[in-house]
């Protein structure tokens, strides 16, 4: 048999992938706190977006350890990234009560 036409067995399955508040490593993963920069890098911004995002509000949560240093959790981000998920460019996200 030419190993081309060897199928996978139809018992094969993915492997689920890790859910972010799931108690083990993936818990330090998710709830270490990270520098502004990582932040911005996980989000795709700059850091300056997220310090005006800081400034104005409606950015993500984030912990003030003191006044000049500034540290996010990965699990904020991502709830904060979550929220702004959309279908469509027309959707708002303003939906009726």
């Amino acid at each position: 048999m030419n190993p081309i036409d060897i199928k996978r067995p139809a018992t094969e399955t993915a492997v689920p992938a890790p859910v972010p508040d799931a108690p083990g490593k993936d818990h330090d993963y998710w709830h270490a706190l990270i520098p502004a920069d990582q932040a911005a890098a996980f989000l795709g911004f700059v850091e300056q977006s997220l310090r005006g995002l800081r400034y104005k509000g409606g950015g993500p949560k984030f912990v003030r350890l003191s006044a000049r240093a500034i540290r996010y959790r990965r699990i904020d981000l991502k709830a904060w990234a979550d929220e702004r998920m959309r279908s469509s460019t027309s959707d708002t996200g303003n939906q009726a009560a």
